[in-house]
């Protein structure tokens, strides 16, 4: 039936992306999920103190509701509502009331997985991590970056053997796309950064 192979199709659709990513994460090769939450655990030493530490703070809050449907919290949404959708159909109900109960479950599931990433932030925490030492530091870009400073994206980068995610911008022409290598150019507020293209004319090599 349409209804049903199209909840399965969810289903099957966001399963794989969260195993896929949270594999990638495992093996070190991909984004680190934290839902925004990845930048909380910096040390504020080498940021200027001129009410940049609060201009970050205001930054992450009016991009909070952006950054819980990051990939990961989105692909467990889309799973559970095809499950969803398919146990609503499995006992009779008709397929208003299954899209119904599937945006329930997507939407409980994709909350679920943005608070989990932020606990496990938190445990996470190491104090010896300072924004400072960010400059020079290499990674990918976990969500696009508009260019010319038109918009903030997300980035993964390895600092001090760990891997951490920060707000982006960039001053390239041209914007960076998922998985573009980058390297951090300036540390802008404690939970911010600027970066430019890896293999790009701009910005120091690591």
């Amino acid at each position: 039936m349409p209804m049903e192979q199209f909840f399965l199709f969810c289903a099957i659709f966001g399963g794989a992306f969260v195993v896929v990513q949270t594999t990638m994460t495992l093996l070190g090769v991909g984004g680190h999920d934290m839902d925004g939450a990845g930048s909380t655990d910096v040390d504020l030493d080498g940021v200027a103190d001129d009410g940049s530490a609060e201009d970050a703070s205001s930054d992450h809050s009016g991009s909070a509701f952006l950054h819980a449907f990051s990939v990961r919290s989105l692909s467990a949404g889309i799973a559970f509502f095809g499950l969803g959708g398919m146990i609503a159909l499995s006992l009779d109900q008709s397929p208003a009331v299954a899209v119904v109960v599937g945006f329930v479950c997507g939407l409980i599931a994709t909350y679920a997985v943005f608070h989990l990433m932020r606990m496990l932030s938190k445990f996470n925490q190491d104090g010896s991590v300072r924004t400072s030492l960010a400059v020079g530091s290499t990674g990918t870009v976990y969500l696009r970056i508009p260019a010319k400073r038109a918009g903030v994206g997300k980035v993964s980068i390895v600092q001090q053997e760990r891997i951490l995610e920060y707000d982006a911008v960039t001053d390239a022409d041209e914007e960076l796309k998922s998985g573009t290598p980058i390297v951090v150019v300036e540390v802008l507020t404690p939970s911010q950064l600027l970066v430019a293209k890896q293999n790009g004319s701009a910005g120091p090599q690591a």
